[in-house]
């Protein structure tokens, strides 16, 4: 393993090797060129399928003091009982085409490679190696109100070829509930949140020039730590009716807004657990939009309603960011628009009239609360010029 390590022309070789018994196969014959023995009994245990990262949750089969080498991503938290570790990927110059981060490591993690050779490092191991990282520049951050359509505006940033967007890497998030945990200081936090940044925006031999980062719906919640820790970073938060929101977390509830599944402390709900679903949503939905609403008094930040997404991205949202799309750029986001976001093989079609009709008198009831958080959204999207 750690001829491999050191080895990133041996790493490349491996990762070609999309089947367990032509890895087997070139991995002994690198071994032998080496005069190392390796059981092919080793080999094939080591290479056993995992899904889902249930590795994480046992020892790695490598741990480093440093950041892997070129072209490796962290790509799954493990939790420690204190700071959490990080166990990484070896993507390559592999650009992250999937619509969640997620899914992306499930494709490349259970390569044969990164089953071997599944690398884990501690929080202050990753903190150390952000120091002199080459990087892409981070442009931008995508916050949102969750099943309002971010999905397709992190796909429309990321459809020019030097873009790449990683959309809720579920690393940050365990970063970003440990800097809640009594006893850690806001320098550490900080410290956490920019070396994880640097790791995933890392310069991957690509033609990247620029790097965004779609966050989880209650994120937003963590956007002091994240001005703190990327104050020179623009952001966008977006948004929908109420009732189109509450209606799709009724037909599939998102972790978020179901009661027990997250820490109460995070929305500031004591009461959940005695609450009906819908009214529980409903006060996840709006804690989120009330943090985004003071956010935007900071500065920084531009909402943006879903209705706007397809003709804002080339637009007003290029602007914020701080770039201007070519043509080319601009027909490649037009062609993800007209595309179902998460099912990128079917076109696109309109689903607020259908939402809407589907509301009942408890659905509305649920949004009526959210009236005052949304007037004031709609508000700031509508004057921010």
């Amino acid at each position: 393993m750690r001829l491999l390590l050191s080895e990133p022309a041996l790493q490349t070789r491996l990762a070609e090797a999309v089947s367990p018994n032509e890895f087997v196969v070139d991995s002994q014959a690198i071994a032998a060129g080496h005069g190392l023995p390796l059981a092919e009994a080793t080999l094939r245990g080591a290479l056993r399928p995992d899904p889902v990262g249930l590795g994480r949750f046992g020892p790695a089969p490598v741990t480093l003091d440093c950041w892997p080498g070129e072209g490796w991503l962290p790509a799954r938290s493990v939790l420690t009982g204190g700071p959490p570790a990080f166990d990484w990927a070896l993507f390559g110059t592999r650009q992250l085409t999937e619509s969640f981060y997620e899914d992306s490591v499930r494709r490349t993690a259970t390569s044969p490679l990164n089953l071997l050779l599944r690398t884990r490092t501690g929080l202050d191991a990753l903190i150390a190696g952000a120091a002199g990282a080459d990087t892409v520049p981070l442009t931008g951050l995508i916050f949102h109100m969750s099943r309002c359509g971010s999905t397709l505006l992190a796909q429309m940033l990321g459809a020019p070829t030097h873009h790449a967007v990683a959309s809720e890497p579920e690393a940050l998030d365990a970063i970003l509930q440990w800097a809640q945990l009594p006893g850690v200081g806001e320098d550490h936090a900080i410290a956490a949140v920019q070396a994880f940044v640097a790791a995933m925006s890392r310069r991957r031999g690509s033609q990247a020039q620029r790097f965004f980062i779609k966050l989880d719906a209650w994120h937003i919640l963590s956007l002091p730590l994240l001005r703190a820790a990327l104050p020179d970073v623009p952001w966008v938060y977006l948004f929908r009716d109420p009732i189109e929101v509450l209606v799709s977390h009724r037909r599939q509830p998102g972790m978020h807004t179901v009661a027990g599944t997250m820490p109460e402390e995070i929305f500031g709900i004591s009461d959940g657990c005695t609450l009906a679903p819908i009214e529980y949503a409903a006060r996840t939905l709006k804690a989120i939009g009330e943090a985004a609403i003071e956010g935007l008094t900071q500065g920084g930040g531009m909402a943006l309603s879903y209705t706007e997404i397809a003709a804002s991205v080339p637009t007003s949202i290029a602007r914020h960011f701080g770039f201007t799309p070519s043509a080319a750029d601009r027909e490649s986001m037009r062609l993800v628009a007209n595309r179902d976001a998460k099912a990128p093989d079917r076109p696109f079609a309109a689903d607020s009239q259908s939402k809407r009709a589907a509301a009942d008198d408890t659905i509305r009831a649920a949004a009526a609360s959210l009236d005052s958080v949304h007037a004031q959204l709609v508000a700031a999207a509508a004057g921010r010029g």
